[in-house]
């Protein structure tokens, strides 16, 4: 049934109530590969505008940025900001380029997407001083990679592109992966999570391996890992999971999107000094925004 659902919404990702919400820019392309390309939307108001940039989801294996939700893009016009949608390169492409690790392909994409937005700004009427991130499942972990990192901006880099700051107000994410410890995420969401050794090149459920192998992908982690990266000096943080807390649920959906790496993430970051909010079915505290669209909001337009 989900398959069929995802399906569906492939064909007619961008109507609902029998609205359509169109790219004022499509297929923009940020660099010389099919998948290198980008989606506008601009608002109908005087710009230039702050802006959310999406990272969609697909475990890093595929994906499209028509995986969107129609409604959090028309939210986040009506408040006056701008929407980009990235594609970009995934595993398949970085197994073919010898990339190691190979999750580094599809970060790094976004990496020069968002440097990309910022260098031709004026081109798309956006400001570059106010600039979100946003991310579901792996491009949720793609998402809080780019925001957590120091910046990366190269001083001195031939590709003008590459010296743009990659700093960002804030990050949102949905369904996202933490970590990319294995002994860290299996100690979070539990015994029945095995997923996650793709990142190194390993068989993606073959999470046996992955713990055997730690020591050998841990000089990584300070660079790669979301929960290596956050400290005090990280942009604002939300994270937000549509299942329920539920030790007993084991299953390989649950596990991948497990509120548990949520938990555990929040714990860290806070004991590191970082701002960061955590939604789930049954718990969205007072005092923070109800959803990652209104965080997402409420950080480009405060």
């Amino acid at each position: 049934m989900a398959c069929i659902f995802l399906f569906l919404l492939m064909l007619f990702p961008f109507c609902v109530n029998g609205q359509e919400v169109k790219p004022t820019f499509k297929d923009i392309p940020y660099g010389e590969h099919e998948l290198q390309k980008l989606d506008i939307y601009l608002p109908d108001t005087v710009g230039p505008y702050p802006y959310v940039i999406d990272i969609h989801g697909g475990g890093w294996w595929n994906g499209d940025k028509k995986w969107q939700s129609v409604e959090a893009i028309q939210r986040i016009l009506s408040a006056g900001c701008a929407y980009v949608a990235i594609n970009y390169r995934c595993l398949p492409q970085a197994a073919e380029a010898d990339v190691f690790p190979p999750v580094c392909m599809p970060y790094h994409d976004a990496r020069y997407a968002l440097q990309f937005t910022r260098c031709y700004a004026a081109r798309y009427n956006l400001d570059p001083e106010k600039v979100a991130l946003h991310g579901s499942s792996a491009g949720g972990c793609t998402a809080l990679w780019l925001a957590l990192s120091p910046d990366m901006a190269e001083k001195f880099a031939t590709d003008t592109i590459l010296r743009i700051s990659t700093q960002v107000l804030g990050v949102g994410v949905e369904a996202a992966q933490t970590s990319l410890d294995p002994k860290q995420m299996r100690k979070w969401v539990g015994k029945g999570l095995c997923y996650g050794g793709h990142a190194f090149g390993l068989p993606e459920a073959d999470f046996d391996t992955f713990l055997a192998r730690r020591k050998d992908f841990k000089p990584y982690f300070k660079e790669l890992s979301p929960a290596a990266l956050v400290n005090r000096n990280s942009p604002p943080i939300y994270l937000s999971y549509d299942k329920r807390l539920d030790r007993s649920d084991a299953t390989h959906e649950y596990c991948i999107h497990s509120p548990f790496f949520g938990v555990g993430f929040q714990r860290l970051a806070q004991r590191k000094g970082a701002i960061c909010y955590l939604s789930y079915p049954g718990f969205t505290p007072q005092g923070q925004p109800e959803d990652v669209t209104a965080f997402l909001i409420q950080i480009l337009t405060q």
